[in-house]
């Protein structure tokens, strides 16, 4: 066998990620080996679950083993340039889901802001833009803005068909840390009324 090929192989890197689904284990995908050296626990990434679903997973572990009973669907984008996650959380929301009897998903539902667990049924809107200069959007970012200003609220999967590609959580990230975009979730949460408690 080629020691070139035999190389490759070894250097094959996988990620076992944690998605924010009621799912009892983590799945495991296979990273580009131009991001080998960028990926990280506590990274969150861009896969394809299902057939059309997409979300933003929580890496788990870094390893060279591929999964023995399906092949590994690739990474499709890396969000973070730093973990958002340590690994003493990652062991706390471990003992949560021991203890609680939940998945580590449901965990990372609960622990995340909505606006680091984006998935293919999120709900964005627009937030309050006043101050904001839409003058530095790139064509892509003003496209979105522009079909929110007219339809109120877009899901994820909505941007997607919008901008032809399937990859659209970089762009959307870029938004969102500038102050452009929320979760409708968040607003939601927000303004639900509080509910009174009666004494007897």
């Amino acid at each position: 066998m080629d020691p070139s090929l035999f190389s490759a192989v070894r250097n094959t890197c996988f990620v076992n990620v944690i998605l924010p689904l009621a799912i009892s284990k983590t799945y495991t995908y296979r990273i580009p080996h131009e991001w080998s050296d960028k990926i990280a626990v506590g990274m969150r990434v861009i896969v394809q679950f299902g057939k059309n679903k997409i979300y933003s997973a929580i890496v788990k572990e870094v390893t060279e083993l591929a999964p023995e009973r399906y092949e590994a669907k690739y990474v499709l984008d890396i969000l973070d340039q730093q973990p958002i996650v340590d690994g003493a959380q990652l062991k706390l929301w471990e003992w949560m889901a021991s203890y609680y009897m939940c998945t580590l998903g449901e965990v990372m539902q609960a622990a995340l802001p909505a606006a680091l667990k984006l998935a293919s049924e999120t709900k964005i809107i627009a937030s309050d833009q006043e101050g904001l200069d839409k003058s530095q959007l790139s064509d892509k970012e003003y496209m979105i803005m522009e079909a929110l200003e007219i339809a109120g609220e877009l899901r994820v999967s909505d941007i997607v068909k919008l901008l032809g590609q399937k990859t659209v959580f970089p762009i959307l990230k870029q938004l969102f840390d500038n102050g452009f975009l929320m979760i409708s979730e968040e607003i939601s949460e927000r303004y639900k009324p509080k509910k009174k408690t009666t004494l007897f």
